[in-house]
C-alpha cells in the first residue's frame, strides 16, 4: 500500500469514529455519497485524494447520489489507539 492509502485509511477511520459519536452530522450525508477528504497542510495527499475521487466517481457515477467533501484540520484528528 502507498503512504497515501495508509493515510487515507487512518483519516477514514477517524471520520467513521466521528460519525459514530455525532449521529446528527452523519444524517446529512446521503447513503451513496463519495466522501473526499481534504486535510489542512497535506497538499500532496489532497491532490492525490482529488485525483482518486475523480477516478472513483467516473467509475461508479451511477451509484453516487452526490459528493460530500469534508475539511479536516490536524487538530480535529485524534490519534488512533495502539494495537
Amino acid at each position: 500500500m502507498s503512504d497515501y492509502t495508509n493515510f487515507l485509511a487512518m483519516v477514514s477511520t477517524e471520520f467513521h469514529r466521528y460519525l459514530m459519536e455525532n449521529d446528527e452530522f452523519g444524517n446529512d450525508i446521503p447513503a451513496n455519497a463519495l466522501v473526499v477528504f481534504q486535510v489542512e497542510g497535506e497538499d500532496d495527499f489532497n491532490n492525490w485524494q482529488k485525483e482518486m475521487s475523480v477516478i472513483m466517481g467516473s467509475t461508479c457515477r451511477e451509484g453516487l447520489s452526490r459528493s460530500y467533501a469534508s475539511q479536516i484540520s490536524p487538530s480535529d484528528a485524534q490519534e488512533l489507539p495502539s494495537a
